[in-house]
């Protein structure tokens, strides 16, 4: 941070600048533009930025560790990108975004995706098909404990199962009556903090799978366990408080789906073998009587 060329320290990297154009004098509704310096190599020298004592921005050429290569010249030294945004800059700036015709939310779509069976897939499976229960997931689980010293072994899922929720028409998802639900955020949450996964699942909705359908869910850990794993670490808890229409509001779902939670990690993990991630707030705090 700083105000002026000399406050630019040696050996600088990547530069943010905030600017105005006072060319004419003071002015109101002027806006502010952002621009951004990044250097880059060339040839066989890098380039990085410095600042002086006369407040001037340098170019610092470096000789990349031998002393007999030289040069006297540079053509693409810096990249530089302006705009009014600071976060639109720097994308721009780095990111060559691939855009996706088929895809409303760009940015955070992945957030969208929903988990398609309690089983693992293909890429688990030996030469990608489903062979034998031993062949898959369980075999993964006993190689990193007998052959590389893994004591514990977590699954990762989200309460509703993943970011997005469950797959509707996955296989063997049917029985839990899982219905399309668009989350809402409460005016004080998104004045902290505006979030792109929300943004995400704003547009393309969450699956939930029925709060009264919910214990149902502990077939996943069932499975797991089977298959050697010791826990879960159950992620993005606090998406649950988003989903209350139509379920008695948030109360109703803070209430079911930590119950649920509990009770299948104290049936499939006796060693209370849960991390549990993103409840920190006080309904997740107060409900909870066993996993924190």
């Amino acid at each position: 941070m700083g105000t002026c060329g000399k406050d630019i320290p040696l050996e600088t990297q990547f530069m943010l600048v905030e600017s105005k154009d006072t060319t004419g004098g003071e002015r109101e509704n002027v806006p502010t533009i952002y621009i951004v310096f990044l250097p880059f190599p060339e040839g066989q020298f890098h380039a990085v930025l410095q600042g002086n004592e006369k407040n001037e921005l340098e170019i610092c050429v470096g000789k990349a560790g031998d002393i007999a290569v030289e040069t006297n010249q540079g053509f693409n030294l810096v990249y530089m990108h302006a705009g009014t945004s600071p976060f639109e800059v720097i994308n721009q700036a780095v990111n060559e975004v691939k855009e996706d015709p088929n895809c409303v939310v760009q940015e955070g779509a992945q957030f969208a995706n929903r988990l398609t069976g309690i089983k693992e897939n293909e890429k688990f499976q030996k030469n990608g098909k489903f062979v034998d229960h031993g062949l898959g997931l369980k075999r993964v689980v006993e190689e990193a404990k007998q052959h590389h010293n893994v004591k514990n072994g977590y699954v990762w899922h989200a309460l509703a199962g993943y970011w997005g929720g469950v797959h509707l028409v996955g296989l063997g998802m049917e029985h839990y009556d899982a219905a399309l639900a668009y989350p809402v955020s409460s005016p004080g949450v998104l004045g902290n903090q505006p979030d792109i996964v929300m943004d995400s699942l704003a547009v393309h909705g969450l699956c939930l799978v029925h709060p009264k359908k919910v214990f149902n869910f502990h077939e996943l850990h069932a499975y797991l366990a089977s298959c050697g794993v010791d826990g879960v670490k159950v992620d993005v808890q606090n998406i649950i408080q988003t989903l209350g229409a139509g379920h008695g509001a948030l109360v109703s779902l803070t209430r079911s789906y930590p119950q649920a939670l509990e009770a299948s990690v104290a049936r499939n993990f006796p060693d209370n073998g849960c991390i549990s991630c993103m409840c920190h707030n006080t309904d997740g705090i107060n409900r909870a009587k066993r996993l924190l």
